[in-house]
């Protein structure tokens, strides 16, 4: 039973890292396209830079997650 449980933990875990890097990958493509369309303009680079941050920082966020939650089931699961 538990190694079921856990099987559909890590499942679910790895689908949602993917969908979490596809979403960063859209992110930082939009982020490129608006450094391109800025033009020199100081706010619209200003906000591609924040959407890049916030993306890079969101995966960081997500791999310690992921860390995290695989550690607590091997400790769990002995």
């Amino acid at each position: 039973m538990d190694t079921l449980v856990n099987g559909k933990v890590i499942t679910a875990i790895n689908f949602f890292v993917i969908f979490a890097a596809v979403v960063a990958v859209i992110m930082l493509v939009v982020a490129g396209y608006m450094f391109i369309t800025s033009a020199g303009d100081a706010d619209k680079v200003e906000k591609a830079t924040k959407t890049v941050s916030a993306a890079i920082v969101g995966m960081v966020i997500v791999f310690v997650a992921k860390i995290l939650v695989q550690y607590v089931l091997s400790v769990i699961a002995g």
